[in-house]
């Protein structure tokens, strides 16, 4: 008997690179879900085989100004396009523990510097970070959009709406 992934695995191959259906619908598209947000996609998108595909992230660089230079850095450092997802997040929030503790002046005293960070609004690539009561950081538009993103060509670019 066949395990689910194996089906699923089948299923996602056949929709993205073809296989028994050879004539979609017109003018369909296929939404991958958080498929943007998996680095191995980024070979897949690389390959050319998945133009148009739609996917979505959280947690991206902004496209403009801020998330140019983000990409500059980046390519810079590692010589490949950043990941949509998690890579400028993770930066931010290193950046927002950096100045928390150069402003409590010592790392090692965990309970200031967390302090520090609860009461701060720190603006970085992804938006402005600012915990809530609830110690989280809510998702909107300011602070950590989700983007919808498509394949186009060989890259994959937010969809603005």
């Amino acid at each position: 008997m066949r395990q689910a992934e194996d089906v699923l695995t089948e299923n996602m191959r056949r929709a993205l690179f073809g296989g028994p259906r050879q004539s979609p619908i017109k003018g369909t598209l296929l939404n991958a879900g958080y498929v943007a947000s998996v680095p191995a996609f980024g070979d897949v998108v690389a390959s050319g085989k998945a133009d148009g595909v739609l996917g979505m992230t959280l947690s991206a660089h902004i496209p403009g100004t801020g998330g140019d230079e983000f990409i500059k850095k980046w390519q810079a450092a590692y010589n490949e396009t950043p990941p949509w997802s998690i890579a400028a997040v993770l930066y931010d929030g290193v950046r927002m523990w950096g100045e928390a503790v150069k402003k409590v002046g010592n790392a090692a005293d965990h309970k200031a510097v967390n302090k520090a960070i609860q009461s701060m609004t720190y603006k970085g690539y992804t938006g402005t970070m600012k915990l809530n009561d609830r110690y989280m950081i809510p998702t909107s538009d300011d602070t950590q959009p989700a983007f919808l993103l498509q394949v186009q060509g060989k890259e994959l670019k937010p969809i603005r709406l």
